[in-house]
């Protein structure tokens, strides 16, 4: 997903849906497995994730180059 942030005075953001859901029955294993999907509102595509660890690098790396170096918000 080559995802273009969206400008507006001077701000960048982006713009996704996120779907959560839980997998279970034959082949999942105990208990649930989430599973995790962006989508693109501008562009329509839509991205799947099979953890959370996964959806949270493609988001780090997503906005990396716009980090100021701060470190997370608190």
């Amino acid at each position: 997903m080559n995802a273009q942030p969206n400008k507006n005075n001077g701000s960048i953001y982006y713009a996704y849906l996120l779907r959560v859901w839980a997998e279970s029955g034959p082949g999942a294993s105990p208990g649930r497995d989430w599973r995790f999907s962006l989508e693109d509102v501008q562009a329509g595509t839509r991205r799947g994730f099979r953890d959370l660890d996964s959806l949270l690098v493609f988001l780090h790396d997503l906005t990396k180059p716009y980090s100021n170096g701060a470190g997370s918000a608190e």
